[in-house]
């Protein structure tokens, strides 16, 4: 089997992203109900993880490094939310 890297498969930053939410075995898992079932869960976790990595992109950046001071959470700004009706 060739080595390849998960930045140019699609399939394999699935997997790492599922383990890395602590849901790999979903990935190991074939049944189709499985990942339904915890599919609430799973994008619960994403939200989480994908808010975290943005605050820590940010408090690395060097061309916005105050908008991290800023932005303590991770919840869209008031402008992105969904209207309700």
């Amino acid at each position: 089997m060739t080595s390849i890297e998960p930045k140019y498969n699609w399939c394999l930053q699935l997997r790492e992203t599922l383990s890395e939410v602590g849901m790999g075995f979903l990935w190991d898992n074939p049944e189709a109900n499985m990942v339904s079932s915890f599919r609430a869960s799973l994008i619960e976790k994403m939200k989480h993880k994908l808010t975290s990595d943005d605050h820590i992109s940010a408090q690395k950046s060097k061309t916005i490094p105050s908008y991290c001071e800023l932005k303590k959470t991770g919840d869209a700004e008031e402008l992105l939310q969904k209207p309700t009706l």
